[in-house]
């Protein structure tokens, strides 16, 4: 759809607003109309940018994991308000365990025996994304460093409590994610290269969960000098890109490639040697690495 640029005056630019698009937005004349710019694109809302935005959703006869999923999606994509109808009331256990757990600055405004409303109260926080990616990516090198030092003490036993660092971590990205779908980064265009360094941040931290996991359960497990070493340079190899999103150095990143190339080799020497419990760790800080790595692209097109 194209429209002529109209002058009026001498400086101001005008253009016409599609009538089929206006009757349906009810935009009469004196309407405040939100306009955003996005680089060379402009973004017209009739609602304005402060209008909440609502959805209703009904999850009867779906399992725990399915409502997860759907709210969590929901939530991510920005809407301020989701109404959830439900057939079993226990499905409200989960609801609330998303809000303490996950949903940031949401509450459960309104509750009834099959329809709860999920209401976020936190308002301009798109200006704290910087603050909170900084504290995601420093929870998750929290917890790499605590979970190799609790490895080396012998106390498998204890990994367990380290699991709330995921959940921290989840809540931070979660947070980011919604902040990246309702509101974009400040550059629009590099809105989906952060989304990907964000998507990426969650997914490693799940892995250090997955190690504290097996091992806690596992926790008559030895852990040889080998494992520990590759413990260490996944660690060292993680806090290397989060120093170099934060003062971007090319050669640095570069090097880095090398020296993934290195670790892989050491890792699948062990895989022909070593038993198959100690696999399964290798496997997740290999892991690890391959889902840092995938920074790079995004991490580049953000910083040159």
């Amino acid at each position: 759809m194209k429209r002529k640029a109209i002058q009026l005056a001498n400086q101001t630019i005008v253009i016409s607003l599609p009538s089929k698009w206006v009757k349906e937005q009810g935009i009469k004349k004196g309407d405040d109309i939100d306009v955003e710019e996005r680089g060379k694109e402009l973004i017209i809302n009739s609602k304005g940018s402060n209008e909440e935005e609502k959805i209703e959703i009904d999850i009867s006869g779906l399992n725990e994991r399915t409502v997860r999923w759907i709210l969590s999606g929901l939530q991510k994509k920005g809407y301020d308000e989701i109404i959830v109808k439900y057939d079993k009331s226990i499905i409200v256990k989960t609801i609330e365990e998303l809000i303490k757990d996950l949903f940031t600055g949401f509450i459960i405004s309104e509750q009834s025996e099959n329809r709860c409303v999920l209401k976020s109260i936190s308002k301009s926080l798109e200006n704290e994304f910087d603050t909170t990616l900084r504290r995601a990516f420093l929870v998750t090198l929290s917890m790499g460093e605590s979970c190799l030092e609790t490895i080396k003490r012998g106390n498998l036993g204890n990994l367990k409590e380290l699991i709330s660092l995921e959940h921290t971590n989840n809540q931070l990205t979660n947070f980011c994610e919604r902040i990246l779908n309702k509101w974009g980064y400040d550059d629009y265009k590099q809105t989906c290269f952060m989304y990907v360094i964000v998507w990426n941040l969650e997914k490693i931290c799940d892995e250090y969960k997955y190690i504290c996991e097996y091992l806690s359960e596992n926790n008559k497990l030895k852990i040889r000098k080998e494992v520990i070493e590759l413990f260490e340079k996944t660690n060292i190899f993680l806090n290397s890109y989060y120093e170099i999103f934060y003062k971007f150095d090319i050669k640095k990143l570069s090097k880095l490639a090398e020296e993934k190339k290195e670790i892989e080799k050491k890792a699948i020497k062990f895989y022909k040697t070593k038993e198959c419990k100690e696999t399964i760790i290798i496997n997740h800080l290999l892991n690890i690495i391959s889902k840092v790595v995938d920074f790079s692209t995004s991490m580049i097109i953000l910083k040159m």
